[in-house]
């Protein structure tokens, strides 16, 4: 049975987000926990998601949103860890979030290997 990680994004999709819907609906399913879902720090979210992974008993299913879907990018190409596939919805434009006012400079320039597991990318 697959490990069911969900990562959210900026602000930690709240309880009625779809992702939260998803770790209801999920028995198993995890969630990353972010020291500050308004101020994100790539290291530390980076950090985050791979103690996470790390945790995991089996292969593991990565369901990430917006910039969680650029924490499961950088965190791809740092850490060597058995991922079955990642399904990664809406991921944002950083350049043009960050002149926008979102706080996710930092998340910058986005990963551009492709990744090593199969991957699904959705929009919103």
């Amino acid at each position: 049975m697959e490990n069911v990680i969900v990562v959210p994004g900026l602000g930690g999709s709240g309880h009625d987000h779809w992702q939260s819907y998803w770790l209801r609906d999920r028995r198993g399913a995890v969630r990353v926990e972010q020291r500050d879902w308004e101020r994100p720090d790539r290291d530390e979210w980076v950090a985050e998601l791979h103690d996470t992974v790390q945790r995991a008993t089996g292969p593991v299913v990565l369901v990430a949103h917006s910039l969680g879907c650029h924490t499961v990018a950088h965190w791809a190409h740092r850490h060597d860890a058995q991922v079955r596939a990642a399904l990664l919805v809406a991921p944002p434009d950083i350049d043009y979030s960050a002149s926008h006012g979102a706080p996710i400079a930092g998340f910058g320039p986005p990963a551009a290997n492709p990744l090593p597991f199969p991957t699904v990318l959705g929009p919103v």
